[in-house]
């Protein structure tokens, strides 16, 4: 499964919206962000690739540079929501254990107190 995905609006036998659409069908590839660099650059058509879900429009002719920095911000953004995630399972886990812990105390106060 690709961290990102780069996809033309205007592509031969399909474009790049209905492309977005069949991926957003399949929830193991839903969720990856993507980029939609393309000749279509009226406001117009960055707001309907925006409506897409899109995580930047891009229009050609366009700056390596620019396509470089927006796939490490977005790279980085996934990575800093992947730790971020982590810091909270941790985090429940601990809250679990926990409550595991005193729930078996109350177990054995009541135990103790039947006797």
């Amino acid at each position: 499964i690709p961290d990102l995905i780069i996809v033309d609006i205007m592509m031969p036998k399909m474009d790049g919206y209905k492309f977005i659409n069949i991926l957003a069908q399949n929830k193991n590839v839903s969720q990856i962000p993507f980029i939609f660099l393309t000749a279509k650059g009226m406001t117009q058509d960055r707001i309907y690739g925006y409506s897409f879900g899109c995580s930047a429009y891009l229009t050609k002719p366009f700056a390596p540079e620019e396509l470089v920095a927006i796939i490490q911000n977005i790279l980085f953004r996934k990575k800093q929501t992947l730790v971020d995630l982590k810091l909270v399972l941790k985090e429940v886990k601990r809250i679990r254990e926990y409550l595991e812990n005193q729930y078996q105390i109350s177990l054995e106060l009541q135990i103790s107190l039947h006797l």
